[in-house]
């Protein structure tokens, strides 16, 4: 059965066309075209391959003028008693007419001269097939039925659909373009496809209106391609394409699953004022020089994993319209390259968006700077820290340590440095503590660092917690020495008046002394312990020599920095 609804109820008895082919110019097409288009429709009526107009048809393989082709072959087609009958049995209750689903006119290896389309109405399945289109093409404002087919057709310089209806299933694949063609405000329905097309300079979107599955995978653009304030629906894929210098995707709206991956831009991409919906990709995409989403929102998930930034990369700024933050989802730069500069200083994130860095690649000189407030909020920032997965604890630990060595580098942010020193080391800890079976040299670890180096020392970034440690030591081994001083379990020497009577505040202050010049190592012998308080005071110097270092250590470091 053919595209036209064929009803094996009509008679139907076509003649084998003639051989030789039909000259057909511009001078001769009144008597040439309609002949050439009634053989079609003939044709069409019992099998639609033969509505294909080729060598086979014209001497030359010259169509002198597109629109004299398509205004004739729809003029007779709508006259034609045999196609109306099929429609109206294909569809008894719709208008007797003859729609683009029914027609096919289909062009292949011809050479089209002249193609001025402006605000034509092209109804019917307009395909083209290895064409060569010469001068000047225009279809703007053109209505196309059901989409057309421009499958490795070559057009030249200018070529301008400015204003068409293209409808579903518009395909442009592998089709060659010349400088400054032009789309802007056109209207393409679902599944519009310019997969391995090649776009000269000056290629132009702006405006458009492109549905879902749009396909722009393998595309070759050159310089200057603009989709300024363009609207794509969801699922647009840019995958692998390349662009040349100064590509702009300013304002532009882009639906779910956006999908530039793979994808190489020159110098100069620009996505300024961009929206883009959930799952946005750019894995594995090339930024050969500046790129800026500076003002750019992105609703959802983002992912920049493997992508390279040869360039500065600007992200932040003032937003959209109808949006609160930069990135209302987790973003992900894993494994991402750095060659220069990396701004989000003032990127705003959602309150559940988080951050991804693992495996990031910073090259020599190259910098992220960061926001300011993203670490002090004291809020959840990378991804899977929340987990109680231990590979996704030891991921996010990693990220604490870039990002420690990010802050490091940016001055006044040695507060920011210290905050993720320290959620990089109880990571490291929940990690190991997080696993299904744990070694005794696990468990030991896990309960050493947490009471000893994370709650008593703070990772060395808290110098004031080491001193109050300290100051808790000296005080309490101070209350056990008033217990027993003067009961023969501490002695005094002769000059320092043992035999005489002391009352419970003289021995809580004989006891603060000789617990504080013991902490400090300082010894004068004026006090010595007797007994197993000889061991009590024999620790109580190696905390004290021990916390005076790591105190020195804290607070040398802050003072250096």
């Amino acid at each position: 059965m053919s595209r036209l609804g064929y009803n094996r109820s009509v008679d139907v008895s076509p003649e084998k066309p003639p051989d030789r082919p039909l000259a057909w110019t511009n001078d001769n097409k009144d008597v040439a075209l309609p002949k050439l288009v009634e053989r079609l429709l003939q044709y069409q009526k019992y099998d639609e391959s033969y509505s294909i107009v080729d060598d086979a048809w014209l001497s030359e393989k010259t169509i002198p003028e597109l629109r004299d082709l398509i205004e004739t072959y729809l003029t007779v087609a709508r006259s034609d008693p045999v196609l109306k009958k099929r429609v109206v049995d294909k569809h008894e209750d719709e208008r007797v007419r003859i729609e683009t689903k029914y027609l096919s006119l289909r062009i292949r290896n011809c050479t089209v001269q002249s193609c001025q389309c402006m605000g034509l109405d092209i109804a019917c399945a307009l395909v083209a097939l290895k064409c060569h289109v010469g001068g000047w093409v225009c279809f703007d404002g053109a209505a196309f039925g059901n989409g057309p087919l421009f499958r490795r057709v070559e057009f030249g310089d200018r070529a301008s659909f400015r204003h068409a209806d293209f409808g579903d299933r518009a395909l442009f694949d592998e089709a060659v373009f010349g400088n400054e063609a032009s789309f802007n405000d056109a209207a393409f329905g679902n599944e519009a496809s310019f997969y391995r097309t090649a776009f000269g300079n000056g290629v132009t979107f702006i405006g458009a209106t492109i549905g879902d599955r749009a396909s722009f995978c393998g595309t070759a653009f050159g310089v200057a391609a603009t989709f300024d304030g363009a609207a794509f629906g969801d699922g647009t894929t840019f995958i692998q394409a390349t662009f040349g210098e100064w590509t702009s995707f300013r304002s532009a709206v882009f639906g779910v699953n956006a999908g530039f991956q793979s994808a190489v831009f020159g110098q100069g991409a620009l996505f300024d004022g961009a929206v883009f919906g959930a799952c946005a990709s750019f894995d594995q995409t090339s930024f050969g020089g500046w790129s800026s989403f500076y003002g750019s929102a992105f609703d959802d998930q983002t992912s920049f994993r493997g992508a390279e930034f040869h360039g500065r990369g600007t992200f932040g700024g003032s937003l959209p319209a109808g949006h609160d933050d930069n990135f209302a989802g987790n973003v992900f730069f894993t494994g991402a390259e750095i060659g220069h500069h990396l701004d989000l200083s003032s990127v705003t994130f959602g309150e559940d968006s988080r951050l991804g860095f693992n495996r990031a690649i910073l090259r020599a000189g190259a910098e992220i700077v960061l926001p300011r407030d993203l670490v002090l909020s004291g809020r959840s920032i990378i991804v899977g820290e929340d987990s109680k997965d231990a590979e996704a604890l030891s991921r996010a630990a990693v990220d604490y340590n870039i990002l420690r060595d990010l802050y490091r580098g940016q001055p006044g942010t040695d507060d920011e440095e210290d905050i993720c020193h320290l959620r990089y080391m109880r990571l490291k800890r929940k990690s190991v503590a997080m696993k299904e079976e744990q070694t005794l040299r696990q468990r030991a670890y896990v309960l050493f660092d947490r009471w000893v180096f994370d709650f008593c020392l703070a990772y060395l970034v808290k110098p004031w917690r080491i001193a109050i440690v300290g100051a808790v030591v000296v005080l309490a081994l101070a209350i056990l020495y008033t217990v027993h001083i003067g009961n023969g379990s501490i002695a005094f020497s002769p000059i320092d008046g043992a035999s005489d009577p002391m009352g419970i505040g003289m021995r809580f202050l004989r006891a603060i002394y000789f617990s504080m010049i013991t902490f400090v190592t300082i010894g004068y012998g004026d006090i010595t312990p007797i007994g197993w308080y000889k061991g009590v005071a024999a620790v109580e110097g190696f905390l004290g020599v021990s916390l005076i270092a790591l105190f020195t250590v804290a607070w040398g470091r802050k003072m250096i920095r």
